[in-house]
């Protein structure tokens, strides 16, 4: 994700961001932090990445009283789809820096190009995994 983008409604800067949202299913509640999104400089108006928005769709809806360690981990497609927006470059002393701009934080500098691709990729689903917290009910 670009970190800014032009506004859908008023056609002026929107920059990225990012929130968190609580989602009830039956007794639980939980909550998903991190979720990228768009919010216009001028107007205010929030515009939010389609793919992003089908992702957190399907979470809510496999969310399972049950089945809860199953959907904190993401499927393989979802990780490879992320991962092709990585952005990686060389840095002045040779090593390999890679990063996912729509996940804060998620980054690797490693020596060679493939190490850096898995690092980078071991870093994003600990971050996927670390973006679910369970809140309990009083």
């Amino acid at each position: 994700m670009e970190k800014t983008i032009r506004c859908l409604e008023c056609g002026k800067s929107a920059e990225l961001r990012h929130e968190n949202r609580i989602i009830r299913k039956g007794n639980k509640t939980f909550k998903i932090k991190g979720i990228p999104y768009y919010n216009c400089l001028t107007c205010g108006e929030p515009t939010y990445d389609f793919y992003v928005e089908l992702r957190v769709e399907e979470i809510t809806d496999n969310l399972h009283e049950n089945n809860i360690t199953e959907r904190m981990s993401c499927d393989n497609n979802f990780i490879a789809n992320v991962m092709d927006e990585a952005i990686y470059k060389i840095l002045d002393d040779g090593s390999y820096y890679g990063e996912i701009l729509k996940c804060t934080g998620v980054w690797a500098n490693e020596q060679t190009l493939e190490k850096c691709r898995q690092v980078l990729q071991e870093v994003l689903e600990e971050w996927i995994n670390i973006q679910w917290e369970e809140i309990k009910d009083d």
